[in-house]
């Protein structure tokens, strides 16, 4: 395997893998820790995603893309590009010192330092995800995947042993510490072993260049984060912890379906890269990747609104129903949010960076009045009706002009399959299967989905099995 079939076999190993093990650690984290820990939790994994993208800024992006055209360029930008990043985390400490310092007053000693721990992590997963850049550029997706899943395991598993003995917010975040730097560990082992060796590049005038090229990538990664993050950020300053606990159980939960879309995003961004000049190309990986995405994303919506009750409780606790509504809400949110990260994938592959990102910036506008507005009012649900907005917003921006612009779809017709798929799944989950365990509902729903996808030919095993023989080749 030496393709696109080999990069999404790999990347959807690790994100499988990933999002048992969230599952299993997410049951356990909102049980023990309580609606205000979780919370607290919650808040500082936001935190950390913020930490990572001032001590990335986009450079983690542009390896990709640079590197994949052409891998004779490995060893010189690699090092260049971590050396910056040495530099560029001088940004995080700045951040994360205002940050601290505006909330001095308004949260507690344990959030504080769960704070900080995972603001360690993000620092060192910047640099760790230089390594996956490389790995992606070279389709050698398998390194990834191993780091991912040893990563994973480890905070996993020690932290409910932590919870499970009691010892509370702060040690549990740092088991998140310890494995980001397993991480890193084992990143800098298989660049030595099969890419590049590490050394110190230090050169100012190719910072400048390099900081040129990656500003626009990180310029909308920053807007994406911010109205994907910021809605608990604002939550825990305009409410309290126990507002951000119960939003972040539907927010996390639906993020975990964000997986599906960061697989075809990871497999697909190198062969947009590639074929940037060839339409042609460029149309027909693009269609494949928004046919399967979208049909996925389609029955997502009617299916979580029907059984949220049932996947909180499940997931969490009986303690978290006050999250039912948000999770309906934001369900809209999860599948719009698939064709947002394959399209943002894209125009940044294909050159049309500085394009999603004045969309994303009029999403980022919306997103933050949409807050001011609805939290003081609704709560975390205020936050919930905002964020759909946002997307919805995107969505349609970004999807019009890169249909105009950059690729052709070349077709539609499976959607009216796919709505009668949808629907049929629904009469299952509300008239026939309804008072089942959810495992069950959510089982034989998708049985129902596949089957009329298949039986109205929007699915067909003979033309999967030559797209994966092409795929192959």
């Amino acid at each position: 395997m030496s393709t696109l079939f080999r990069n999404t076999f790999y990347t959807s190993l690790a994100q499988g893998c990933q999002m048992v093990m969230a599952v299993v650690l997410f049951k356990v984290a909102s049980s023990r820790l309580g609606s205000a820990g979780f919370g607290s939790y919650s808040l500082a994994t936001t935190v950390m995603f913020f930490v990572l993208l001032f001590d990335d800024f986009g450079l983690n992006t542009l390896a990709v893309r640079e590197i994949a055209r052409d891998k004779k360029h490995t060893p010189i930008l690699f090092n260049q590009l971590w050396t910056f990043k040495l530099v560029l985390l001088s940004l995080s400490v700045l951040f994360l010192s205002a940050f601290m310092l505006a909330t001095a007053q308004r949260y507690d000693g344990p959030t504080r330092m769960t704070i900080l721990i995972f603001s360690v992590c993000g620092v060192l997963s910047s640099f760790t995800q230089l390594g996956y850049a490389v790995f992606r550029a070279h389709e050698r997706m398998e390194y990834e995947t191993i780091i991912t899943v040893v990563e994973k395991t480890v905070y996993t598993l020690l932290g409910i042993m932590v919870l499970a003995l009691g010892m509370g917010l702060v040690p549990f975040s740092w088991t998140f510490a310890l494995a980001s730097g397993v991480s890193l560990f084992l990143a800098v082992r298989f660049l030595k072993a099969k890419f590049v060796t590490w050394t110190w590049l230090y050169d100012f005038s190719a910072f400048r260049h390099l900081l040129g090229a990656a500003l626009p990538f990180g310029i909308a990664l920053f807007i994406t984060s911010l109205y994907g993050q910021l809605d608990i950020v604002m939550l825990s300053v305009m409410k309290d912890m126990k507002a951000v606990g119960l939003y972040s159980v539907a927010h996390k939960l639906l993020n975990y379906t964000s997986l599906i879309p960061t697989i075809f995003v990871t497999a697909f961004f190198p062969k947009f890269s590639i074929h940037v000049k060839d339409k042609d190309a460029l149309s027909r990986i693009f269609t494949t990747g928004f046919k399967y995405l979208s049909m996925v994303a389609l029955p997502l919506i009617p299916a979580v609104i029907i059984l949220s009750p049932k996947l909180v409780v499940f997931f969490s606790s009986p303690d978290y129903l006050g999250a039912t509504g948000a999770m309906a809400v934001m369900s809209v949110t999860s599948a719009l949010n698939f064709i947002n990260m394959f399209l943002a994938g894209m125009y940044g592959a294909t050159n049309h960076q500085n394009r999603i990102l004045a969309i994303e910036t009029a999403g980022l506008f919306l997103n933050v009045a949409g807050n001011i507005i609805l939290i003081p009012k609704y709560s975390f649900m205020g936050s919930a009706y905002a964020t759909v907005a946002t997307e919805g917003l995107v969505t349609a921006f970004a999807l019009s002009w890169s249909l105009r612009h950059i690729a052709v779809m070349r077709e539609w017709g499976y959607l009216l399959k796919a709505l009668l798929a949808t629907g049929a799944m629904c009469a299952l989950l509300l008239f026939v299967t309804r008072p089942f365990h959810l495992l069950i509902n959510i089982a034989l729903g998708a049985a129902v989905y596949f089957a009329v996808l298949f039986l109205t030919r929007a699915l067909d095993l003979k033309h999967i099995r030559g797209l994966f023989r092409e795929l192959k080749g």
